[in-house]
């Protein structure tokens, strides 16, 4: 029902899940100021 209403898994989610990944794409950055 939620899916038919628009209503689907948002931003929260996303960023979660973003947040797990961070330390490794800290990782790939050359610099401290790109850190």
């Amino acid at each position: 029902a939620a899916i038919d209403e628009g209503i689907v898994v948002g931003g929260g989610c996303s960023l979660l899940r973003l947040s797990l990944k961070i330390d490794k794409v800290k990782e790939t950055l050359g610099t401290e100021e790109e850190k």
